[in-house]
């Protein structure tokens, strides 16, 4: 691999690549088994704002590694400093999209949903009691 030739952190450089494949895995796999008009509704219903910042990490994370790619690859002139910062923040963002991923899964998984639904009700009455 070209990053290890350079002495770069190959792992965060495969971890981000990872994540967006995993990202794209997720959407087909859910499509797949809850049909397109059904993970629509629940995406608006349950995850809309949830939604709309994983994709906005996942936009950057692809910008960054896109970036880090054309460097890896001499298709752009780098500086050893400005390109592990793009590392970085390829995986700090990979990280972000993990998360955010997670919890939108979450959210529109009826059996998740519906666990996370109850324990918040009942916490909401145990507050309700406690005053």
């Amino acid at each position: 691999m070209r990053c290890r030739n350079l002495n770069l952190p190959h792992i965060d450089i495969v971890y981000a690549l990872a994540t967006l494949f995993d990202y794209d895995l997720w959407i087909l796999t859910k499509i797949q088994n809850l049909g397109l008009e059904n993970f629509i509704t629940r995406i608006i219903e349950r995850a809309y704002d949830e939604l709309r910042e994983l994709v906005n990490h996942y936009l950057t994370l692809l910008y960054t590694n896109l970036l880090t790619q054309l460097a890896i690859h001499n298709e752009v002139k780098w500086r050893r400093e400005n390109l592990e910062q793009v590392i970085q923040w390829s995986k700090t963002y990979a990280e972000e999209v993990d998360t955010y991923l997670d919890t939108v899964n979450l959210l529109i998984t009826d059996e998740y949903y519906e666990e996370l639904k109850n324990y918040i009700q009942e916490q909401s009455k145990d507050n309700e009691e406690r005053e």
